[in-house]
C-alpha cells in the first residue's frame, strides 16, 4: 500500500496509549509537504513496541521517531528525510535494531540520544550530514552504537558521530566486518569531553574520510582494522553496494569478515 501526503506537519503513524504492540509492513509512506511531518513515531511512550518491515519513508522532517519505546526495522528504506532518516532516543533510554535497511539523502542518516543501537546488514549513504549521529547529552546514561556488516559511506560530514555534551559517562561502539568510507570529515569521531570513549571491534576498512579514520576522544582504534587503497563497491553513487575484485579496495575485504563460522 502506499501512503502520501502533501499537508504539513502531518504525522502520518502515531499510537495515543502506551503499552502499544505495532507492526507496519509492507508500506510506501511519502511526504511532498513544504513543512513535513514525521512518518511515524511511538509518541515517547517506554513500554510501546514498534517493528517495521519492508517498508520506505520518503520526504519527512524525520523518517522514523522512536522517542521512549523498542523498534525494529527491517529491510526498509528510509530517504530525503529534512532532520534524520532515523530518530532513536529522546528524554529515555531507547532499544533500537536497524537490519537490512538503506539509510540514504538524508541529513542525519540516523541521529540518536540516548541508549543502545544495534544496526547490521545496513548501508548508511549520501546523507548530508552524518552517517550515524550520537549526541548524548545525559550525564547518566551510557549510550552505544553496535554495528555489524555494515556500510557508512559518502557522508558529508561523520560516517559515525559519537558526541554530545555529557561527560560522566561515555559512548560506545562496537564495530564489526563494516566498510567506513568517503566521509567527509571523520570515519569514526568521538567527543573529546566524555570520561570513556572506547571503540572495539573486529575487521573493519577504512578509505578516503577527509579527516582521518578516527577521532578518538580517547578511543583506539582495533589492530584488525584496515586501510584501503580503492573503493571497495561496485558504483555506490548508484546503489550498487556489492564489493568489486579491484586490488586494495573490494578484493581486500572478500572473505575477510570476522568470523566466518561459528567456534
Amino acid at each position: 500500500a502506499t501512503i502520501t501526503t502533501s499537508t504539513n506537519s502531518i504525522n502520518m503513524f502515531a499510537p495515543g496509549n502506551s503499552g502499544m504492540i505495532w507492526r507496519i509492513k509492507n508500506f510506501i509512506v511519502t511526504s511532498t509537504a513544504g513543512t513535513p511531518g514525521w512518518g511515524i513515531t511511538d509518541g515517547g511512550n517506554t513500554s510501546d513496541y514498534l517493528t517495521i518491515e519492508n517498508c520506505l519513508f520518503s520526504g519527512f522532517q524525520y523518517g522514523v521517531v522512536v522517542s521512549g519505546g523498542y523498534c525494529v526495522l527491517i529491510n526498509t528504506e528510509v530517504k530525503n528525510c529534512t532532520a534524520a532518516g532515523l530518530y532513536i532516543g529522546n528524554t529515555s533510554a531507547t532499544q533500537a535494531s536497524v537490519s537490512g535497511c538503506f539509510v540514504h539523502g538524508n541529513v542525519n542518516g540516523i541521529s540518536g540520544y540516548l541508549g543502545m543501537v544495534f544496526v547490521s546488514d545496513s548501508v548508511v549513504a549520501y546523507n548530508t550530514a552524518n552517517g550515524f549521529q550520537n549526541v548524548n547529552d545525559s550525564n547518566a546514561i551510557t549510550s552505544a552504537l553496535v554495528a555489524v556488516n555494515s556500510v557508512f559511506y559518502g557522508n558529508t560530514a561523520d560516517g559515525i558521530r559519537m558526541y554530545g555534551t555529557g561527560v560522566s559517562y561515555g559512548r560506545l561502539a562496537n564495530l564489526i566486518n563494516c566498510i567506513i568510507a568517503n566521509n567527509g570529515a571523520y570515519g569514526v569521531a568521538f567527543a573529546a569531553a566524555a570520561t570513556a570513549s572506547v571503540l572495539e571491534g573486529r575487521n573493519n576498512a577504512y578509505r578516503n574520510n577527509t579527516s582521518g579514520n578516527l577521532q578518538s576522544g580517547g578511543a583506539t582504534q582495533p589492530a584488525s582494522d584496515i586501510t584501503l587503497t580503492a573503493d571497495p563497491f561496485t558504483s555506490a553513487s548508484t546503489g550498487d553496494y556489492t564489493l568489486n575484485s579491484t586490488a586494495g579496495g573490494g578484493a581486500a575485504c572478500k572473505a575477510a569478515g570476522y568470523q566466518s563460522s561459528l567456534i
